[in-house]
């Protein structure tokens, strides 16, 4: 890829970059000046959240609820842990259990070891993920409450 740019009156280069080509561009940039000096680089990012987003399955939106969550994860690997109780399988769906006057609670249905296994998603449920795939693109590991799961994305484990 060649890009030329003129300095324009205020003696800033403004080019546009596809965010997928940032990482080739800067380590590929080579900036011709007849005087030698170069005052500095910066990048703006257009809007890094949205960008953080794109090629996840689940929004940010998502991250409001462990139930919600989990349930844009069908069919991925985790591990929740609860009480002292560890499961480890894969993500069938995300129901909700009627516990009379106290209410609605999400419960999470794995599949481990060849059984069903319902887990009910409350502040003490930690949940990870160990599907390589959701690791590399939000590496990080949350308890399972709203508050937790911030309107910026912290890293998933």
């Amino acid at each position: 890829m060649v890009r030329k740019a003129d300095i324009d009156s205020s003696g800033l280069i403004r080019m546009t970059v596809p965010l997928d080509q940032v990482n080739d561009v800067l380590k590929s940039i080579v900036v011709y000046d007849d005087k030698g000096v170069v005052e500095g680089i910066t990048l703006p990012g257009p809007n890094p959240l949205a960008e953080t987003f794109k090629n996840l399955p689940f929004s940010e939106a998502d991250l409001q609820s462990p139930a919600l969550l989990l349930s844009k994860l069908q069919g991925t690997r985790v591990r929740l842990e609860k009480a002292g109780t560890t499961v480890e399988g894969l993500v069938l769906g995300v129901s909700q259990k009627n516990r009379g006057d106290e209410g609605l609670s999400d419960m999470v249905s794995v599949l481990s070891e060849g059984r069903i296994v319902g887990v009910e998603l409350g502040l003490d449920t930690e949940i990870t993920f160990l599907d390589e795939d959701i690791q590399e693109r939000s590496p990080g590991r949350y308890p399972s409450s709203a508050t937790a799961f911030p309107m910026a994305p912290e890293p998933f484990r």
